[in-house]
């Protein structure tokens, strides 16, 4: 049996750092391609969000239109509904156009004189 020499258990030493820091490369290297993948996840997640927001947001306009549209033809129909001339009672009538008259007449009273 032979003896290790004190440069075989440098050498080892080596190999261990060695084997060491080709360990925490190949790791470091699975945590940015983790890293990676959980970014584009996270954007496909934000893209996934963000378009059924925008289809959302789009029936809800669409809805909003509708509504005002029908609420607007409503209001044109009651629109069409309300006479042009003013509906007075006989006796009104006949009140109003006495003193229309009157008015007149206190108007153009001095002037054919």
């Amino acid at each position: 049996m032979t003896e290790a020499g004190p440069n075989e258990s440098v050498d080892e030493a080596i190999n261990r750092v060695l084997e060491a820091e080709k360990e925490a490369r190949e790791a470091v290297e699975n945590c940015r391609f983790d890293a990676r993948r959980i970014v584009n996840r996270a954007r496909i997640g934000a893209s996934r969000i963000l378009e059924r927001a925008d289809d959302r947001m789009g029936l809800m306009h669409r809805r909003c239109e509708q509504s005002v549209g029908h609420r607007l033809s409503e209001l044109r129909a009651e629109a069409r509904q309300i006479p042009t001339q003013p509906v007075l009672e006989p006796d009104v009538r006949e009140r109003l156009e006495a003193m229309v008259l009157r008015l007149a007449e206190e108007m153009t009273r001095g002037v054919s004189e």
